[in-house]
């Protein structure tokens, strides 16, 4: 074909044209592709499933800052991408706007709602600015409003550390849920009064409605999905074990921190705790053992030590108090930290039923030991570390099961061998706080069925290079460097060439043409 200058003409008209309409679509139909390793830029299916099933509009309010600098600049443009394909996602029934609280004329009035709460609706958070060589900080803004059927949720701040997924949508799920499933903690028996679990109660108030409860009235307890008993030190009726048989026949969930030792360190007697729930649990293939675990890896106790004509308190550690932070590979566990379990005992798994899912959670470290109860602790010899000895490693704390433990429904069940590790001291917060975060994540597993805990869990990882650093790596080293320099120079020389030989081979063609 003879090219002139009305074939070109007419090509370049087709190709703005064509380019017009796939900008159109690209702007109308959004896709990203996902190459990263873990998957991190794709909506999970739980994602999914609750987008489609809104039946009614959620809009989302994203209030954020323009001018920020490059890394804040980055987690912005990443979380309005988030938004871009949840739009994309929920055909139709989630949209989004974004605006800029700094500018009062685009801002949308404040929601009378809130007034009493704060007076500026919209919470920001400091960031450093370099400007001509001075550092100042600055308040910018990283968050939404989320409104469904005239609810109203706030993601309060978005940062770089948190998964901005899970955070969207729980805060969906809160608004979608028309009734919050309640969550029992069992009174009757000796256990943690509400006063000291205030703290997890008010952290499950969030998603669910947590509440005490007997289980004397047959027709109350059964309006629970999870049961948590914590500590208990009282005998259980034949009757109350009877009403946990017929919970889990009915696909209950039971979270049991189970205290089957306890010691007094004024007389330094360790003693057996017996309720009957041990037993009943060992029916259903846990075993807690009626002993103490000890661990090289240790939290502390206040002594008081006299020095000179003073007596000074001063922390210690004491193997009696062992750290857990040997975690399983598990919803409930990722992502957690250590936690001090004092006077616990080892949970092992005695279930041979291989229609069970069963597995410990977490485990001691590798120089751990247990003592069988009664026995008797002597606290100025304890104090030397030199008196310890460890005759075994990664003893287990804490397990679950799942299934269909009692009868034909699916139910599940987490055990820790400690009744008093997620309990609150009056006014003073829980610490270590993951062992009130155990609590919660485990709550989160045996209740929420749409599996929000695994998104929850879900930390994008940085892939590193391998580290170049030994004396044998030199040589990889330095030709390691020499690729990384030479390496953009030759894609520019490169490319440099072949726009050279093309442009070449065009001009030789229109010759041959006579254009």
């Amino acid at each position: 074909m003879k090219l002139t200058k009305e074939t070109v003409l007419i090509r370049l008209l087709l190709f703005i044209g064509i380019f017009l309409v796939l900008n159109m679509l690209v702007y109308r139909v959004y896709f990203r592709l996902d190459f990263t390793k873990d998957q991190r830029y794709t909506l999970s299916k739980v994602t999914k499933d609750i987008l489609g099933s809104l039946d009614a509009p959620v809009t989302v309010r994203a209030f954020l800052s323009e001018e920020l600098p490059p890394e804040e600049a980055r987690i912005t443009r990443e979380f309005k991408d988030l938004l871009q394909e949840l739009e994309s996602t929920s055909d139709g029934q989630l949209t989004f706007e974004t605006f800029d609280p700094s500018d009062e004329e685009n801002t949308p009035p404040p929601n009378p709602m809130m007034q009493g709460q704060q007076q500026n609706q919209y919470p920001g958070f400091l960031i450093g600015v370099r400007e001509r060589d001075k550092v100042s900080q600055q308040i910018a803004y990283r968050g939404a409003t989320l409104l469904y059927k005239g609810k109203e949720e706030m993601v309060p701040v978005i940062n770089g550390s948190m998964n901005m997924e899970y955070e969207l949508v729980k805060a969906i799920k809160k608004m979608v849920v028309a009734e919050k499933p309640k969550v029992g903690f069992l009174q009757g028996h000796g256990e943690a009064g509400q006063e000291s679990v205030a703290q997890a109660m008010q952290e499950l108030g969030v998603s669910y409605e947590a509440d005490t409860l007997t289980l004397d009235d047959p027709t109350r307890w059964s309006e629970f999905k999870t049961i948590v008993i914590l500590g208990p030190k009282d005998s259980f009726p034949q009757s109350h074990l009877a009403q946990l048989d017929r919970f889990m026949e009915g696909g209950g969930r039971l979270f049991a921190g189970v205290k089957a030792v306890e010691a007094n360190l004024q007389n330094g007697q360790g003693s057996r705790v017996t309720t009957g729930l041990e037993g009943w649990l060992l029916g259903k293939g846990i075993d807690v053992e009626p002993a103490f675990l000890t661990d090289n890896q240790c939290g502390g106790i206040n002594v008081q030590q006299r020095q000179g004509f003073f007596n000074m308190v001063r922390q210690v550690e004491f193997r009696y108090f062992p750290i857990l932070q040997n975690w399983s590979d598990h919803p409930i566990t990722q992502g957690l930290g250590p936690m001090i379990l004092p006077f616990a005992s080892p949970v092992n798994i005695t279930s041979t039923d291989s229609s069970l899912n069963t597995g410990i959670l977490g485990t001691t470290s590798d120089l751990s030991g247990k003592s069988p109860a009664p026995l008797q602790i002597n606290i100025e010899a304890e104090l030397d570390r030199n008196t310890w000895s460890f005759a075994y490693s990664k003893l287990p704390a804490a397990a679950f099961m799942e299934g269909k433990i009692a009868g034909s429904a699916e139910g599940k069940i987490v055990v820790i061998g400690n009744g008093d590790f997620p309990l609150n001291q009056g006014q003073q917060p829980v610490n270590p706080p993951d062992n009130l975060n155990f609590l919660i994540n485990a709550i989160d597993w045996l209740t929420d069925d749409t599996g929000l805990i695994e998104l929850r869990n879900q930390v994008p990882k940085v892939a590193l290079i391998e580290k170049l650093t030994g004396e044998e790596d030199a040589s990889s080293r330095q030709i390691f460097k020499i690729f990384i320099f030479l390496l953009p120079i030759l894609i520019a020389i490169g490319f440099g060439f072949f726009r050279f030989r093309l442009r070449q081979g065009r001009m030789k063609r229109w010759r041959n043409e006579k254009y």
